[in-house]
C-alpha cells in the first residue's frame, strides 16, 4: 500500500509555528546565525540526511510529542514508514541501466 505524501505545506507550516511557539513559551535563545557556507560550518546543527533518519528524529523528539501530541506524531511517523517501505521495493530506471550494463 502506498502512503500519501508525508511532506505537505500545511505540516511544514504547523511545524514552524509549533517550534516558534515552543521557543517563545520557554524563552529560548536562538543560536548564532550562520553567515558563511553552512555546508562548511563546523558548529552548524546537522539535519537528518534521509527520510528514515528524519522519521526517527521526529518520532522520538520530546518536543514533537509535546507540541503535536503522541497520536499525531505516531500517525505521521507511521505514514513515513509506509512511504519508506514502498520505495525500498522500487527499482529505478537508473539502477536498471547501471546493473544491466554490468550483467
Amino acid at each position: 500500500m502506498y502512503a500519501p505524501n508525508v511532506s505537505s505545506p500545511s505540516l511544514a507550516l504547523s511545524a514552524a509555528l509549533a517550534s516558534v511557539t515552543y521557543g517563545i513559551k520557554r524563552q529560548l535563545t536562538p543560536p548564532t546565525p550562520c553567515t558563511s557556507n553552512a555546508h562548511e560550518a563546523t558548529n552548524a546543527a546537522l539535519l537528518p540526511l534521509t527520510l528514515d533518519q528524519a522519521r526517527s528524529a521526529f518520532r522520538h523528539s520530546p518536543v514533537t510529542q509535546e507540541v503535536f501530541g503522541r497520536g499525531v506524531v505516531e500517525h505521521y511517523a507511521h505514514l513515513a514508514q509506509l512511504k519508506l517501505d514502498h520505495h525500498r521495493g522500487i527499482v529505478t530506471d537508473a539502477e536498471q541501466a547501471r546493473w544491466f550494463t554490468r550483467a
